[in-house]
């Protein structure tokens, strides 16, 4: 894989560490939609979150050493088999450890030029682990290194070279698959779900796979065969990803398998009805409500938005912070780059849009604070819970990503404040931008730089005029 004196700790990571960094893939991998499965059906999962204290006798000492054999077994089984793939799960379960994770970024990036350019090798292994590398690739806060969308258009053309689209044009009668086949299936989705989720509602730029139809059948195979919730969702997720990929082509000429401009912009309306029943997993939920409301923004031809359409962004932005607080402590930690992104945007687009529907309440004897500052409290105390939980249990551990999220927090209220005390937005919520635009819109250059201290809440200062400087380069590049 390279030279290892160039990454000494990789080349130093033993066993038992790169075992508990693929537990921990396990848990991120079950958190978004056609993530790669490194664990057969017939494994054993690893222990949840917070439930592998010592201590409870002969029998759990016993279960523990059979968890070790077992995860050494899977170790060296991916070594053997998949070793590129390893080192992509090994790199994206390693945020407890941040040098770990520089370097495993730094050996990965190398390990993919040699194979793909030097070597000129494709496979579905590289194809996976490329994907699952720009999965949680919010991880990565290097302004002189990102190259997200330049990476999914590498990911898009593996996907043609190694024939998923005609393999999957035509299905017959439906037999069950093995586990391996079933992974090429996610793999093929995984990289629609980042075309639509990450290029389309982030960079504002195409999806370039143009494959409905196979994608459809590849989305029947797994949720006939796949016992996973995500799976059995995909045909949802398939059309919740076209009605974002069609919405972005008003105005642009039409193929000739897509619905005309005229029922574009109903296409969401008829997938809530269709789809969005109790019981959905909540990545679904949450990109439905971020979709919603962002392509309602898009669709204004206002400047600002009127407080009726406000109001309705501001609700389906509500339920998907409520969703994303209402999960599983860790959950911030597990989230991909398409549901973390949806958060970010979400805060500050909040922070624009809590005015207007204060404004709209004529009951309202002076306006009311935005929102979006209850959240900022509520973040910031899910946050140090994190934090304190970090200390005894590795599985919360993750300083670089909380601590950007501090930043941000602290950003999204200044923000705020700024909007409240100006009355109004300012300036155009953005209509024509995309969502790096939108959220770079809060800086606005006519307006007095904020060079005082900001608090954050694990109680350390920050700069604000030196944080937006960093933060608009970092954020995703969007």
């Amino acid at each position: 894989m390279g030279e290892a004196d160039q990454w000494p700790t990789c080349k130093s990571l033993e066993d038992q560490q790169a075992s508990a960094f693929l537990d921990q893939y396990h848990r991120m991998s079950q958190t978004v939609p056609f993530a790669t499965q490194l664990l057969s059906q017939s494994s054993q999962a690893p222990p949840q979150a917070g439930t592998c204290a010592a201590g409870d006798g002969v029998e759990k000492l016993a279960g523990v050493d059979e968890e070790m054999r077992a995860a050494s077994g899977m170790l060296n089984r991916l070594l053997r088999d998949s070793p590129i793939l390893l080192l992509a799960a090994v790199l994206t379960g390693s945020s407890s450890q941040p040098e770990f994770e520089k370097q495993a970024d730094d050996l990965f990036r190398h390990v993919l030029a040699d194979r793909v350019v030097v070597k000129g090798q494709k496979s579905l292994e590289i194809l996976q682990s490329l994907l699952t590398y720009l999965t949680w690739y919010h991880h990565r806060f290097d302004p002189e290194t990102l190259q997200f969308y330049q990476f999914l258009q590498l990911a898009n053309g593996m996907v043609f070279d190694l024939g998923l689209p005609k393999k999957f044009a035509k299905i017959g009668e439906l037999t069950p698959p093995v586990d391996h086949d079933l992974n090429e299936v996610r793999t093929f989705l995984l990289c629609y779900y980042l075309n639509c989720g990450g290029a389309v509602l982030g960079y504002d730029r195409p999806e370039n796979m143009g494959c409905i139809g196979s994608l459809r059948n590849a989305a029947k195979i797994l949720a006939a065969f796949s016992p996973r919730q995500h799976d059995k969702e995909a045909l949802s997720w398939v059309e919740l990803l076209y009605s974002v990929a069609c919405h972005h082509k008003v105005g642009q000429p039409l193929a000739c398998d897509e619905p005309p401009a005229t029922s574009r912009l109903i296409l969401l309306g008829d997938w809530e009805t269709a789809h969005l029943q109790a019981g959905k997993s909540p990545p679904l939920v949450s990109s439905f409500h971020f979709t919603r409301a962002y392509t309602l923004l898009k669709s204004s031809k206002a400047k600002v938005p009127s407080i009726q359409d406000s109001r309705i962004c501001i609700h389906h932005f509500h339920e998907l912070l409520l969703g994303i607080l209402g999960r599983e402590l860790d959950y911030l930690i597990r989230l991909g780059i398409v549901e973390w992104a949806h958060l970010i945007t979400t805060l500050f687009l909040l922070a624009r849009l809590g005015y207007l529907e204060a404004q709209g309440d004529n009951r309202s004897s002076s306006p009311r604070p935005s929102p979006v500052h209850d959240y900022v409290i509520r973040f910031r105390s899910l946050l140090e819970d994190l934090r304190s939980r970090s200390r005894s249990d590795m599985v919360f551990k993750a300083p670089h990503l909380l601590g950007w999220l501090d930043k941000i927090l602290v950003a999204v209220a200044e923000r705020a404040k700024t909007s409240e005390a100006l009355g109004g937005p300012g300036t155009e919520i953005g209509h024509r931008d995309s969502a790096y635009e939108l959220v770079n819109s809060f800086l606005e250059k006519n307006e007095p730089q904020f060079t005082h201290l900001q608090q954050g809440s694990n109680g350390m200062m920050i700069s604000s005029e030196n944080f937006w400087g960093e933060f608009m380069s970092d954020w995703l590049n969007w």
